[in-house]
């Protein structure tokens, strides 16, 4: 399920960044929290970046790595 939100996210940013309520209006979960926990395992996984959003440091901005280099690191 993650690899889907993963593509997901991808076709629409790219190498963009996008925040929390990006990914919600994309992803369009019936569970916010999936959002959190897709962001979450995303992240986990190597498969996103996260950093401080410097205008408000409780949020967080998200910018995905390149499917190239994810798909190579990933262990079968």
């Amino acid at each position: 399920w993650i690899t889907k939100r993963y593509i997901i996210l991808w076709k629409k940013y790219g190498n963009k960044k996008f925040d929390y309520d990006d990914a919600k209006k994309l992803l369009k979960e019936k569970d916010e929290r999936m959002i959190s926990i897709a962001l979450s395992q995303l992240s986990r996984a190597g498969w996103v970046n996260i950093e401080k959003n410097p205008d408000d440091k409780r949020k967080s901005i998200y910018h995905l790595r390149n499917p190239e280099q994810v798909f190579k690191e990933v262990e079968i």
